[in-house]
């Protein structure tokens, strides 16, 4: 029984060491099977995959400047503070272009006053010179009166005096008697000569009154119709000249009441209340939101010449998002390998590497400015890369 015993023992232990060698070998093939697909992926990948050696985020961003020399009066938006288009952002304030609108806004007052006076005088001088062409009328009319009836009585005269002439040269009538008629016939000549002056006269008066003058009137004192009507014309040209004036220096105030251009980020204040600022210095700048943003990455020329615009990539962002269905939308060669927010320092000879545009699709609209990194697969190896991918 004891030897039967050591025998059992002994198959126990053979079969746990054939049990143990077994579970090694399938863990040596597993590992195998691991490794084996492990390089099967990095090769596939590597055979299906095109992937930039720097990548980033353009990001557009605008500097809303100051229109001409201020002072930041106000802020009213914080760093990462979202806009619409209009909203108020900062307000300017440019006291010497307050005070020129103020003494521009007086200047147009007393020009409009002046107007207002002349305008006046002008309507009175049409009533008076109205009022004097009537009466110079009716004076004009009244002298033609008088020199008919001088005139008749000149013919009477004359007539009578002929008689008398007549008569006295038969000596019927008195030498006496034909020299008061012959005295009265001078008598009414010079009625009837004073009679025409007066006429004349007259008509010369119907006549100033008419051209805007008379007796008593003079050109020195610049009243007349026509001084006043070019006085009016001129002031009329001055105040539309000062209201231009007006309208400009209020637009131009307008514009240091500034506000968002678009539907915007607030990305960087760069000037605080109380500075000076000149003519287009950025005051902030903002960055617009709810439009597609573009990756720029750099690839090697051979691998340029695999891609297609149109092409799908991948981009991993920062912030640890993928957009598996980028777009490219350019491939061109680039001669230098710099950034304006410098997102990477890595030193790349432009000779060797080709630029890329991608677009991220819509809803990557809100990614950050930084660095990514950027995976093009070819298109009909996409479905077996896919299979790798993680």
């Amino acid at each position: 029984s004891g030897s039967t015993k050591t025998s059992e023992e002994e198959i126990d232990r053979i079969v746990h060491l054939e049990h143990r060698k077994v579970l090694v070998r399938r863990g040596v093939f597993a590992l195998l099977a691991i490794v084996a697909l492990l390089s099967a992926r990095a090769a596939i990948l590597t055979i299906t995959n095109v992937s930039s050696v720097a990548a980033w985020v353009d990001v557009h961003k605008i500097d809303v400047s100051a229109p001409e020399p201020a002072i930041v009066q106000d802020i009213v938006v914080t760093d990462g503070m979202a806009l619409k288009v209009g909203e108020p952002i900062a307000t300017l304030s440019n006291r010497p272009l307050e005070i020129e609108l103020a003494n521009a806004e007086a200047d147009k007052r007393i020009l409009e006053a002046r107007l207002e006076g002349l305008r006046t005088i002008l309507g009175g001088r049409s009533d008076m010179l109205h009022t004097e062409e009537a009466l110079a009328t009716q004076a004009y009319q009244q002298a033609k009166v008088r020199r008919e009836e001088t005139q008749q009585s000149l013919e009477a005269v004359r007539s009578h005096a002929e008689k008398l002439t007549a008569l006295a040269a038969r000596g019927i009538v008195s030498l006496t008697d034909q020299a008061k008629a012959e005295q009265a016939v001078a008598e009414v000549t010079e009625r009837a000569a004073l009679a025409d002056r007066a006429v004349d006269d007259a008509k010369a008066r119907v006549a100033s009154a008419r051209s805007g003058f008379f007796v008593g009137d003079s050109r020195s004192t610049g009243y007349e119709p026509a001084a006043l009507s070019l006085s009016v014309r001129e002031l009329e040209e001055q105040i539309d000249a000062a209201s231009v004036n007006i309208t400009g220096l209020k637009s131009r105030l307008s514009e240091l009441s500034m506000t968002s251009p678009c539907n915007c980020v607030v990305s960087e204040i760069l000037l605080l209340p109380g500075e000076r600022t000149v003519a287009q210095q950025p005051v902030m700048r903002l960055e617009p939101t709810g439009q597609a943003k573009t990756v720029s990455a750099f690839v090697k020329h051979s691998d340029a010449r695999r891609l297609q615009i149109g092409q799908r990539a991948t981009v991993f962002l920062a912030d640890g998002r993928r957009d598996r269905n980028a777009v490219i939308t350019d491939i061109k060669t680039t001669t230098h390998l710099a950034s304006e927010d410098k997102l990477f320092n890595r030193d790349l000879n432009p000779e060797r590497y080709s630029e890329l545009s991608i677009r991220l699709s819509d809803e990557y609209s809100d990614a950050p400015g930084t660095a990514v990194e950027t995976t093009i697969h070819w298109p009909f190896l996409r479905w077996l890369a896919n299979i790798f991918q993680v």
